[in-house]
This record gives C-alpha cells, structure tokens and sequence, in this order.
C-alpha cells in the first residue's frame, strides 16, 4: 500500500508536538512478570476468559499481586499482558478491568465479597483500568498477550494490587481461551445468568500476569463496520515509524484517521449509524487522505525520540466516507498503543 508524502510529514510534526503535551508522567520502562517470566508454562484455566461455553460465558475474579514482586517501586501502570494456553481470538460483550491498592499482606480467607474488596478493604481505587463493549483480546499461545489499557494508574511502591476483572458474554475462536496460572489464589465465579453474584469462591487459578510501567504496547479493541478494518504495523518505540493500515473501503474515496488520547466508546446508533462506533476523541490530530484502488490506505508516522514520552497513550481510529453505504461513512476498529521502551 502507498505512504502519504508531505501531507504525512506535516502530520507528523502535528502528531510529534501533540505527543509533548499528553506524555505521562515518569514511566520507567519497565515490565514486572507474576510470578516469572514463563508464559508458557503453568496449568491452564478458563478464569475469567472462557472456554465458548455457558458455564464460562459470565466471569468475575480477583487476585492480589504483592508489593514485592512489583519490586516496591512506585510508577505508572500502563497495561496488563496475560498468558494464553492457545492462540486465537477472544471476545466478550462487556469486560473491565480494576486495580485497586491494598495493606500489604491482604488475603481472601473471610474477604469473598468482592465489591467489599473494592470500596471497603483497598485503600485507593482505580475502576477503569480498562472497559470496554465488543471487547477483543488477540491470544498468542505460550506468549504475553496484552490486554489494552484506557488509562494509567498509579502504583505507590508499598501497596499490594488487586486486580479485578470482570468479563460478560465470553466467546472464542482458534482454541481455548485458557491462561497458564501457577496455583496462586484468586475469588472467582463463573456461569450465572440475572445480576452478578456478590461473593464468590477462593480458587487457586491466579493467572500469571506481566504488569507494565510505560513499555511499548499495542492492542486493537472493539469493531469496524460495513468491513472498514486498522492494524498497526510497527512498535511503539521512541524514534521509530509506526504504521496504520486502513483496509475494506471503496476506491478512490475519502479516509481519515484520528488520533486522541481517549476512547469515547460511543455506538453510533444515536445518529442513525447503527453497528459503527465513535472510538478516538480526535484529542491529537487527524490526517485526511485517499484511498487506493483497492480501498486501502496506510498512514505512517515516525515517533519523536524523546523519552519523556515514555508511557503516552494514543488512540487511532479510521474513518471512510463512500457514497455506496446506507449511511454514506464506515468506522474502523479502534487501536491503543503506549509509546516506551521495547518489551523483553
């Protein structure tokens, strides 16, 4: 697919300056692996990503991660990466993330109410690490496969973390949903259907989980319409060129891409647009250009070098405008991306 020429310069210098501004705040660049760096090794469970079947569909668990394997030093949390038994993709209607900072030494023996855990028993909380409808996590077996993250938290350096996952309408593709866990405790339930239980039972399924402070990361996240589809080619790293590529549209016609630093997660059927989403705020720059002859663009941008930038988020999400649809635009898939250090 062709790059842009002087219109993707100039955008790249938009994209640069906006990037200074929306940086987080001294992300060190490093990654701390629960409880080692062996993603493939462990049993698997089906906590909390299912299985494709209804005993598994609906999920909530907790499980703590302690100050000391978080080598008690303070920073940003951008992101989570799991451990998938299998490759594939997974899919939920609705999936959250919590973080939540707890006395160190907490245990779940008389704590099995798990909003109790939340409101009463941690002493900072965090709600929306990551929330989303149409929810996609892209599994590579035996591999840290990272869920993407709405937002930075916050890690005092003395605190244990709890992890709170809520996962609702679980379903897979290419295998198993499964995680390789190594036995650690976690309060899980599974397979209700009405409101979500408010208690639940202490496993030993914690998943093994790879926490990052301002590393490279990307994931896309919910869906395109009328077959309008982003992928991201390319590491975000400071210094190197990253690539957007927008696929499925007509040829020859109108394509944008927006940049924010937040996702509204907006279902477009308000405005008559049914089955398309509004998912960047457009916070820091959108370029505008031209499909091909195949209905293709790709958008390339080079990162500034600058560390500081270690820990930004950004993002991205296509627009088409074609005559030829019933609402005369396609909204792409959304795309997050943290820029920092490349991860081991």
């Amino acid at each position: 697919m062709p790059t842009l020429s002087r219109a993707a310069v100039r955008a790249s210098t938009v994209f640069s300056a906006a990037l200074l501004s929306v940086a987080a705040l001294a992300a060190q660049g490093v990654v701390r692996d629960v409880p080692s760096n062996s993603p493939g090794s462990g049993t698997c469970s089906t906590a909390p990503f299912g299985n494709g079947t209804a005993a598994t569909a609906n999920q909530r668990l907790q499980f703590v991660v302690t100050r000391n394997e978080l080598g008690s030093t303070a920073g940003w949390i951008t992101g989570l990466s799991f451990a998938p038994c299998a490759g594939g993709l997974s899919q939920a209607e609705f999936f959250e993330i919590g973080l939540g900072l707890l006395p160190s030494g907490f245990g779940f023996t008389g704590h099995l109410d798990f909003d109790d855990n939340l409101w009463n028993q941690c002493t900072v909380w965090y709600p929306l690490l990551s929330s989303e409808f149409n929810a996609r996590w892209s599994r590579s077996a035996n591999a840290w496969s990272t869920i993407g993250a709405d937002a930075s938290v916050w890690y005092d350096g003395t605190s244990d973390l709890l992890v709170d996952i809520k996962a609702i309408g679980n379903r897979a593709s290419g295998g198993n949903s499964g995680v390789h866990h190594d036995g650690r405790p976690a309060l899980h339930v599974a397979g209700w259907t009405g409101p979500m239980p408010a208690t639940g039972t202490v496993v030993n399924t914690a998943p093994k989980v790879r926490v990052q402070f301002g590393v490279a990361d990307k994931a896309a996240f919910n869906v395109g319409c009328h077959g309008l589809a982003l992928a991201l080619a390319g590491n975000a790293v400071p210094g190197q060129t990253i690539h957007f590529d927008v696929t499925g549209g007509g040829a020859n016609l109108p394509v944008v891409l927006n940049l924010g630093i937040t996702s509204p997660d907006i279902e477009l059927g308000v405005i008559y647009i049914p089955g398309c989403w509004f998912l960047s705020d457009l916070a820091i720059t959108s370029i505008v250009s031209t499909t091909d002859a195949s209905g293709a663009r790709r958008f390339s941008l080079t990162l500034p070098t600058s560390n500081s930038l270690n820990g930004a988020r950004v993002i991205a999400q296509g627009v088409h405008a074609n005559p030829a649809l019933p609402q005369f635009v396609a909204t792409s898939n959304g795309y997050r991306f943290v820029i920092g250090p490349a991860q081991p």
